[in-house]
């Protein structure tokens, strides 16, 4: 638990020294970054891209893929498309999910430590006014703007509601920066009581915890299954299986690209 709690400060500390010469940022300070954490797939981060130039009508905007890959052809890949579309790639150090016991979280560790590399390694550096962080099979069908969505609320997205807390699942968001950013976040899942919070789960006690959630607007969420399988009965089947999500009425989210 000591190790958990420490995470985000180990993170920082690497983020001083570590040096990524495989890094591509076409251009930067930009006033919106729209992060998204790759984890192989070439196929789904090529036609992510494609439909966030056609559909992100926000101003000042840059796409950014943190690659958390482990296979070192789909990150050669991967940046291989980023430099052609002119997308930002920075890639995860390949152990960075090892700075804690991964078994305690499953896969979620890797998500979540990903997420914690980004925020102190690109993001504490630039220091933008608004960040929104997607899942690699999440896509746009539609026009949407972040910052309109956002309003004047410090963040918006897909919650996840539990019995002892809650959290916005990093797959789908939007933040002020300023609003989380001296919060010192922790982007890794968290056991709080009998609740499991999944990657994401770690801001609880130090962000979301303040926020009262009967103010707060969340974009509507309408989840439906290709194919009715026996076996997805619980939560985490019908997060992990063979289901798609519509987001905000314009995202669609391939649930485990199914």
């Amino acid at each position: 638990h000591w190790v958990y709690n420490q995470h985000s400060k180990y993170v920082w500390l690497l983020s001083r020294i570590w040096k990524h010469t495989d890094a591509y940022i076409p251009t930067d300070k930009m006033e919106l970054y729209v992060i998204t954490i790759a984890y192989n797939h070439t196929r789904l981060i090529e036609k992510q891209i494609e439909l966030v130039k056609q559909h992100v009508k926000d101003k000042n905007y840059l796409h950014v893929v943190v690659d958390n890959s482990p296979k070192k052809e789909e990150r050669r890949q991967i940046k291989e498309i980023c430099v052609r579309e002119k997308i930002g790639y920075v890639p995860v150090p390949l152990f960075i999910d090892r700075l804690i016991c991964h078994e305690i979280f499953g896969n979620g560790i890797s998500h979540g430590a990903a997420l914690n590399w980004m925020f102190y390694y690109f993001l504490k550096q630039r220091e933008p006014i608004w960040f929104a962080l997607l899942d690699h099979d999440v896509f746009p069908m539609e026009d949407y703007s972040f910052v309109n969505k956002l309003g004047k609320q410090d963040f918006y997205g897909v919650e996840r509601i539990k019995e002892h807390g809650w959290y916005l699942w990093p797959g789908w968001c939007i933040f002020r920066y300023d609003a989380i950013s001296d919060c010192n976040p922790n982007f890794l899942p968290y056991y709080l009581k009998e609740s499991f919070l999944d990657s994401g789960g770690g801001n609880y006690p130090r962000f979301y915890g303040k926020y009262d959630l009967k103010i707060i607007k969340f974009p509507s969420v309408v989840t439906k299954r290709i194919q009715h399988s026996k076996e997805l009965t619980a939560y985490n089947d019908i997060y992990h299986g063979d289901c798609v999500q519509l987001i905000d009425n314009k995202w669609l989210h391939f649930i485990n690209r199914s």
